[in-house]
């Protein structure tokens, strides 16, 4: 859990593909949690395979896969109940799901 210079959260918590991503799933060091609120939308490829950087340490920590980066936008609630539109970065592999959301920072809204 890393919070960097250019306004990025990084999630350890995962959550599995088949159900919705709730407060539990998603926390970062300060303490600040929020939910994703309805779907992931516009979701695009960032990267790949063996383009993806941090290939051995997702295979490592959550097994072998092909992983790849993904992107998208969604709506997510913050701890003071508002909603806010957001860019959010995960990695997913078949058979293993969505790992280490992350919260892109500005929010959108």
């Amino acid at each position: 859990m890393v919070h960097d210079c250019c306004g990025e959260f990084r999630f350890d918590r995962h959550s599995v593909h088949d159900r919705p991503l709730g407060l539990a799933d998603l926390r970062y060091a300060g303490g600040m949690d929020f939910e994703i609120v309805g779907q992931i939308k516009d979701i695009q490829s960032i990267a790949v395979g063996r383009s993806v950087e941090d290939r051995r340490r997702l295979n490592k920590l959550y097994g072998k896969g092909r992983w790849r980066k993904l992107k998208g936008f969604a709506s997510v609630r913050l701890p003071d109940d508002t909603i806010h539109k957001a860019e959010i970065h995960w990695y997913e592999a078949h058979g293993i799901g969505r790992r280490e959301l992350k919260l892109k920072l500005p929010l959108l809204d």
